[in-house]
């Protein structure tokens, strides 16, 4: 090294050694060690966001099962008023139970066909 260099570098280290109370060790420590708690930080909220959302898919999961159950029995609920309505339709078409509708199928028969 020549005595240039050794000056140069001699300056540098009195300039840091001045500079390196309260201010400037808060600004070093500031840039080396806040990207590391921004990075914890922002991941501990991403993570939090993730178990957010695996939880309404759970709850969506649940929703359906729900929703398929009501499906099942609405179907099932369906079936039993369309044979029901069937028979009622028989029923009133055939009409045994009205005395009027007896007499006049007694008096006029039905027509063939």
């Amino acid at each position: 090294m020549s005595p240039e260099q050794i000056s140069l570098l001699t300056g540098v280290i009195s300039i840091i050694e001045k500079f390196w109370g309260w201010p400037f060790g808060l600004l070093f420590v500031a840039i080396l060690i806040g990207p590391w708690i921004l990075s914890l930080s922002l991941n501990q909220m991403e993570r939090r966001r993730f178990d957010t959302m695996v939880q309404m898919y759970e709850h969506n999961v649940e929703l359906v099962k729900g929703y398929e159950r009501i499906s099942t029995d609405q179907q099932d609920m369906l079936i039993l008023n369309t044979q029901e309505w069937s028979k009622t339709r028989e029923a009133v078409e055939k009409n045994q139970f009205c005395p009027m509708v007896r007499l006049e199928k007694i008096i006029r028969p039905p027509a063939a066909g």
